[in-house]
């Protein structure tokens, strides 16, 4: 046996096939995210599913009154609750399966990029991550835009490699329906073809259909979005006030360094320091040993580097640590195409090298698995004190009874009393209800009987305060039953 290659026997023992890996590795990934299915209902998600989802198809596509309605995920999710019926997993469905095509994406990714073993490592490395554990079990769409993002990023590779109408078309469909999702897919699709321009041959063909892609986006996103543009109106699209740039005085005095410190903080919280450091590693390795390493001339994340730093200063947005999700998985792929495709440079047994860092990725992944087994049960049997509240108001309701309740646990009461079947009209404000059920919130510090009331335009003076009682408590939240003035 030479001392630099195996055997293909060798190789046969050492690295089976990357199928049944690969399914080993979303199982755990599965398995992961189980647990988190029924942990409490967030604001946004409580939000999407009674202003949005719960409501006509027509309503979805066509009511952008807050970029809240994440459209395509908004859709998905209306398909899962007709089907499946109101729980908190059957609303965290489609991205839960938007996270699990997450892990298979990066596979195919990281082989298209670098090889086999690299795709192998990063489908892991997205399987355990607790970043994209979190978002793979809320109700949102940023594991939708995620997926998108992996996936254009690989027919980038393909329609450069292999010019030609379907990479293209799938270029334009996916970069749409993300936007559709949430327009942050402008940063990974803008990437994306900025790449494609310099790394593609110079010739008319391939830039007729680089531009053909191009325009086919525009057109097919304009398309997807006309019902929210004519019903809502362009103005809550485009020009909405969460989308409009910050004060350039605030944000390039604090606030910019501050949300990109908040968004590494989240992605790190929960990482060992020491893979935290062997992954910041890896991705310093591809970015100095891209020509030895990678099969492009331009470096792809150089490029992304560039044009979202240049996005990011123009337009000042709000970069909360959710913005940059979409990133999180190639920069992971980009971290085990350093680690994997170095190891391999290295004399000796090369083939082996890699190989080994495979069979630690996944039995890392396994035993991170095994050890939250026993976690899993006590997750799903997890009830917060807002669901509790709504079972007891669902309990004492009667006719003639208004809800009110402040932000920010609004929604996710909304939420679970129409779980519980209580009508909308429960918790719609009405001067002129019998009694008022109240919940105040004892950690809400500017809180009180009487702000509620005016946030819901109704007068506290009409209501009897004083003689308002004390019902019961859950945790920091109060229950009142407060009469109105007759």
């Amino acid at each position: 046996m030479s001392d630099t290659l195996a055997t293909p026997q060798q190789k046969n023992f050492l690295m089976p096939g990357s199928r049944p890996l690969l399914v080993l590795i979303a199982l755990c990934g599965l398995l992961l995210r189980i647990g988190g299915l029924n942990k409490p209902v967030e604001y946004d998600e409580a939000y999407t599913v009674v202003e949005f989802s719960s409501r006509s198809w027509w309503a979805v596509i066509s009511d952008y009154s807050l970029p809240n309605n994440h459209i395509l995920h908004s859709l998905l999710v209306r398909a899962s609750l007709l089907s499946f019926g109101q729980h908190a997993w059957s609303i965290r469905l489609p991205a839960l399966l938007a996270g699990l095509g997450m892990i298979v994406a990066a596979y195919f990714l990281g082989k298209a990029l670098y090889s086999r073993e690299t795709g192998l490592v990063a489908a892991a490395l997205v399987a355990y991550f607790p970043e994209m554990l979190r978002f793979s079990t809320s109700a949102r769409g940023y594991t939708l835009v995620g997926l998108f993002s992996l996936l254009i990023f690989w027919l980038a590779q393909r329609a450069v490699r292999q010019p030609g109408p379907r990479n293209w078309i799938l270029m334009a469909v996916c970069s749409s329906l993300g936007l559709w999702t949430i327009p942050i897919m402008l940063y990974p699709a803008g990437g994306a073809y900025l790449w494609t321009a310099l790394e593609g041959p110079r010739n008319r063909k391939f830039f007729a259909g680089w531009l053909a892609s191009g325009l086919g986006t525009g057109l097919l996103t304009g398309l997807l979005y006309s019902p929210a543009l004519v019903f809502s109106g362009w103005r809550r699209v485009l020009a909405n006030g969460f989308v409009q740039p910050v004060d350039a005085k605030k944000y390039f005095d604090w606030l910019l360094v501050s949300r990109l410190r908040d968004t590494w903080g989240s992605w790190t919280n929960h990482l060992p320091w020491l893979l935290t450091a062997i992954l910041v590693g890896g991705f310093l390795l591809s970015l100095i040993l891209h020509r030895k390493i990678g099969s492009s001339r331009w470096s792809l994340p150089l490029i992304l580097l560039a044009e979202c730093t240049l996005l990011v200063l123009t337009r000042r947005p709000e970069v909360f640590d959710r913005f940059w999700f979409w990133l999180l998985a190639p920069l992971l792929v980009w971290s085990a195409g350093g680690l994997v495709e170095t190891v391999r440079l290295l004399p000796g047994r090369r083939p082996i090298g890699p190989t080994v860092l495979i069979w630690l990725s996944v039995a890392g992944l396994v035993i991170s698995t095994a050890a939250s087994l026993p976690q899993l049960t006590q997750n799903l049997d997890k009830v917060s004190n807002t669901q509790a509240s709504a079972s007891y108001i669902a309990q004492q309701l009667q006719p003639g009874d208004v809800v009110l309740v402040g932000y920010p646990n609004n929604a996710a009461l909304w939420y679970y009393l129409m779980e519980l079947g209580v009508p909308r009209t429960a918790w719609q404000a009405d001067a002129n209800a019998k009694r008022f059920l109240v919940l105040l919130a004892t950690n809400q510090r500017d809180e009180s009987l009487e702000s509620i009331f005016k946030s819901y335009k109704l007068d506290p003076a009409r209501v009897d305060l004083a003689n308002s009682i004390l019902l019961t408590e859950f945790g920091k939240i109060q229950i009142y039953s407060c009469p109105p003035l007759r």
